[in-house]
């Protein structure tokens, strides 16, 4: 099973993007394949493939780690792209306020994952939230995009969860498998 370990934001700051959101799809290609709200979430560690004795060691791990999302806001003020806004593949939601509250969470994530053996990621973490993906030609996303759409909503941190993910034609399906308040 696909395993990963993510962050949940509150109801309505959901809402609110997806309001702010419905202007932009209309403005960009069709060829986006639009993430589900339900289905938002800031990734903190992708595992990958995962047999059912990791997934309860992960959750062992989960109920020991100190997680304190009570009380912590971000805020989202930027739309971005993955790998950059002149060839955009991933379109998500960048953050001005309370990314270091996530790169913390994954840090200490990172290090209890690794004292029980799992890999260290080698990339940089950058805490997102990912709006769609293209799936056609990769394309400039214009600068007065981001200027005019998702500027300055606030979400607080709900909890985090470790998710299963099942690969559908219509879209990946997101199953929560535990989680911590």
């Amino acid at each position: 099973m696909r395993l990963f370990i993510g962050a949940d934001i509150n109801s309505r700051s959901k809402e609110l993007i997806e309001n702010r959101l419905s202007n932009l799809k209309s403005e960009l290609d069709n060829k986006i394949n639009w993430v589900e709200k339900d289905n938002w979430h800031l990734t903190l560690k992708f595992l990958g493939e995962s047999t059912v004795k990791e997934k309860e060691k992960l959750i062992d791990i989960l109920k020991e780690t100190d997680f304190s999302v009570e009380n912590k806001y971000l805020q989202f003020s930027r739309l971005d792209a993955f790998p950059d806004k002149d060839a955009a593949k991933i379109i998500y939601l960048g953050l001005s306020r309370g990314k270091n509250i996530l790169i913390d969470l994954h840090q200490n994530l990172e290090n209890k994952l690794s004292k029980n053996g799992f890999q260290k990621d080698v990339r940089e973490y950058k805490p997102h939230l990912t709006l769609g993906r293209n799936k056609g030609k990769p394309f400039k996303l214009k600068k007065e995009l981001g200027q005019r759409y998702l500027i300055n909503i606030y979400a607080r941190l709900e909890s985090v969860n470790l998710y299963q993910s099942k690969l559908k034609a219509d879209g990946p399906e997101y199953i929560k498998l535990f989680s911590i308040k």
